[in-house]
């Protein structure tokens, strides 16, 4: 009659629960048996030379441990030194990039100006009057253009170089307003 109440997944439940019980019993007899050792060794204490080392051991961690303290301390001070320089980095950058554009602007708009003075020389292909040392004094500007590397210069010698390009077309244009009698 047992048998017949017990089918397979009874049994192997059954077995299982075995082997758990076994397994708490020999576990509970280590651990008596442990206790008991422990309750037979007799408690040693160290020497005074001993005592003094592991004194002065903790002395020297407690130490070096107040010191690496000190060191965390101070960088965490310098951190938002070092954000303040990091920023002003960027504005500084910032800075000379937008100084660096507005210089290109200026440039751009002298060279446009003196191209478009340059077209309207050409439209006069043929001097009234030869104003010679002018001529000479754009020949010499345009040299100091080459070879100045500065961009800033560059726009001051542009900006000459424009005004002496008016005076030409001023006196090129001067032949139109002679008086007759």
């Amino acid at each position: 009659m047992l048998i017949r109440k017990l089918n397979g997944d009874d049994l192997t439940e059954q077995t299982r629960e075995l082997d758990l019980y076994l397994t708490l019993d020999s576990v509970r007899k280590d651990i008596t048996a442990l206790q008991q050792s422990a309750d037979e060794i007799a408690r040693e204490t160290p020497d005074v030379l001993n005592w003094q080392k592991i004194n002065h051991r903790l002395a020297a961690s407690t130490h070096r441990t107040r010191r690496q303290g000190k060191f965390t301390n101070i960088f965490i001070e310098t951190k938002p030194l070092l954000a303040m320089v990091a920023s002003l980095s960027f504005l500084f950058i910032g800075g000379l990039s937008w100084y660096n554009y507005q210089l290109q602007q200026q440039l751009v708009m002298a060279l446009k100006t003196n191209q478009s003075m340059e077209l309207q020389l050409a439209e006069y292909s043929q001097l009234k009057v030869n104003p010679y040392y002018l001529l000479q004094e754009i020949t010499a500007v345009e040299a100091k253009l080459l070879n100045e590397p500065s961009l800033k210069v560059k726009v001051a010698i542009l900006k000459h170089r424009s005004a002496l390009m008016q005076q030409v077309l001023e006196y090129q244009q001067g032949g139109n307003d002679e008086f007759s009698i």
